[in-house]
């Protein structure tokens, strides 16, 4: 069923120009298959799934074996288990004998089995018995219990791992994108010093390790099922963590330059560009300014007016519900930070194919279709709830509009869009998008996706 409605889809999406040229996004954004292009091939939907299903169950085959082990070879440990379960009495539990010593280890296990997996996130079955909270707490800061649930967070980042692929794309994909995404901050128009400043704010840009996520969200889905971001969260300011999954989703360079761009563009773009990661030099925005003179601030202002644009990608923003003065920063319910990310992929990824590949156009193509195929058609949502918009017009209205892109695909302009140049842009026509609603504290601004 997949091949024929991948067969349909191509054949409907054929333009004047070729297959592709038009509904590229439809033909990269839904579809529950396997789809190979010449650098690698990207897994979507059931496939993916699957993958997830099987690495859940070998993490809790080995917590079981890990438990049973740490049961027989630590003492502390088993009688804190007793003692939450409040078993001190139980016949099995109270006995020497080596019998009995295992019949409560069986127990124990199974009761340990249970918590254990549900902290890993790993569904579990309603517990046979209510612990003692207070003996369960302290169970936990032991130093055998914690080692197991670490281990098994370990395992189910091994489990999804691809050693070479992760090879080149920490010491190839990555240090190159960082060098491109600099050359665009020399290119924009803009104060020296922020310019400087910028550059040593992408330059000091922290990889995080392979866990993707911090220690209280850790878990095997945290790890498994989660892609890349880049993270303004206290105590991982200026980051940007890939998870071991996203290696199993992909392994097309089209897709991971496109991710990795796009999440480390965060650095700059309209919000977190007002703020410093150290001591660089940040945008100072007018307080008190609009949205639309804010714009005009930003080094990008020109592209942002134009995303905003109903013949570009329409980027909205949400109103102000409180009748006050929005500070419009950009921060907050405002798509305008992801369409400047995926704007700025889509400069780095066309550059990228540029400086690597000759493709033919069939070749590149299929290769654009897997830069955002991440198994997503739905209609964007409200803005105040997810600042993406919607995946096909991300597809069709910043990727496929790139005139470099249309060139190296064999396709002539695409009519009705049009692409956002940093250069002679002139500002977005037609009815301006609402305004947006007072952003939060830069302490606040989390982890963007």
């Amino acid at each position: 069923m997949s091949l024929i409605l991948s067969v349909i889809l191509f054949i409907g999406a054929a333009g004047a120009d070729g297959p592709l040229c038009t509904g590229l996004g439809s033909y990269g954004c839904n579809l529950d298959s396997e789809h190979a292009d010449f650098t690698g091939k990207t897994v979507t939907g059931r496939q993916f799934v699957r993958g997830f299903i099987k690495a859940r169950e070998a993490v809790a085959l080995s917590t079981g074996q890990r438990i049973a082990k740490g049961l027989k070879s630590d003492a502390g440990f088993r009688q804190l288990a007793i003692k939450a379960w409040n078993l001190q009495e139980l016949p099995e539990c109270r006995s020497t004998k080596k019998a009995k010593v295992a019949e409560c280890n069986t127990i124990l296990q199974t009761l340990l089995h249970e918590v254990a997996t549900r902290q890993l996130g790993i569904p579990a079955a309603e517990p046979l018995a209510q612990p003692n909270l207070a003996a369960l707490d302290e169970l936990k800061n032991d130093k055998t219990y914690s080692a197991l649930i670490k281990d098994g967070l370990t395992q189910a980042a091994d489990e999804v791992a691809l050693p070479k692929e992760e090879k080149k794309l920490r010491e190839g994909i990555i240090p190159e994108v960082v060098a491109q995404l600099i050359e665009q901050i020399k290119a924009a128009p803009m104060d020296p010093g922020l310019r400087k400043g910028l550059i040593e704010k992408v330059s000091a840009m922290k990889i995080g390790d392979k866990m993707c996520t911090s220690d209280n969200q850790l878990s095997v889905p945290s790890i498994v099922l989660s892609s890349s971001y880049y993270s303004w969260d206290e105590g991982e300011r200026n980051t940007f963590r890939y998870c071991p999954s996203l290696l199993s989703r992909t392994t097309s360079e089209f897709q991971l330059v496109f991710v990795m761009a796009h999440e480390m563009s965060h650095s700059i773009d309209p919000c977190l560009i007002a703020y410093p990661a150290g001591a660089e030099k940040s945008l100072s925005y007018t307080a008190g300014a609009d949205r639309a003179e804010r714009q005009r601030q930003n080094p990008w202002g020109e592209v942002l007016g134009c995303l905003r644009g109903a013949d570009s990608l329409n980027a909205l923003s949400a109103p102000a519900t409180d009748g006050s003065n929005p500070s419009h920063d950009f921060c907050a319910k405002d798509q305008i930070s992801e369409a400047f990310a995926d704007w700025m992929a889509t400069e780095i990824l066309s550059r990228y194919v540029a400086k690597h590949y000759q493709p033919t156009a069939a070749q590149a193509r299929e290769g654009y279709a897997n830069a955002l195929r991440l198994g997503d058609c739905a209609p964007a949502k409200d803005v105040g709830d997810d600042p993406h918009p919607a995946m096909i017009d991300r597809i069709d209205r910043i990727i496929a509009a790139h005139p470099k892109v249309r060139e190296q695909m064999g396709c002539g302009p695409q009519p009705g869009v049009r692409y956002c140049d940093i250069k002679g842009t002139p500002a977005a026509t037609g009815a301006a998008p609402a305004l947006a609603v007072p952003a939060a504290p830069a302490e606040e601004v989390k982890g963007v996706r």
